[in-house]
């Protein structure tokens, strides 16, 4: 079986990080229900996880004058905000590009995490 959940934090409490989809929880959840965990890894690097929350970020600041209902500060922080905007994009770009390359998964954010299991 091949199981994967998001999770968008850095483990703590390691290794009692029980109560969220972290390497911990996955280890417990399979070893209570029988399985054997044959392989289990952060699916994205580190740059991966980086690469999406610009992403997000670029994708829902807002950057209208309107919804930021600010008056003059508002019309300012629009133009800064959609500057934002595409510095971020461009960033996204470039940490997908650096997980291809260096993936590192051994600290910062996993984003999800797979777990490939078989039953003994």
């Amino acid at each position: 079986m091949i199981c994967s959940a998001p999770l968008l934090n850095e483990e703590h409490e390691q290794p009692y990080d029980d109560y969220r989809y972290t390497q911990f929880s996955w280890r417990l959840l399979m070893r209570e229900a029988g399985f054997q965990i044959d392989r289990l890894e952060w699916l994205e690097g580190y740059w991966g996880t980086v690469a999406y929350q610009l992403e997000t970020a670029s994708r829902y600041l807002p950057f209208k004058p309107r919804e930021l209902s600010l008056g003059i500060v508002g019309w300012f922080l629009s133009a800064l905000f959609l500057i934002c905007k595409c510095v971020f994009r461009v960033m996204a770009l470039i940490s997908y590009l650096l997980d291809v390359r260096s993936g590192i998964t051994h600290r910062g954010y996993s984003k999800n995490n797979v777990v490939l299991v078989t039953k003994p």
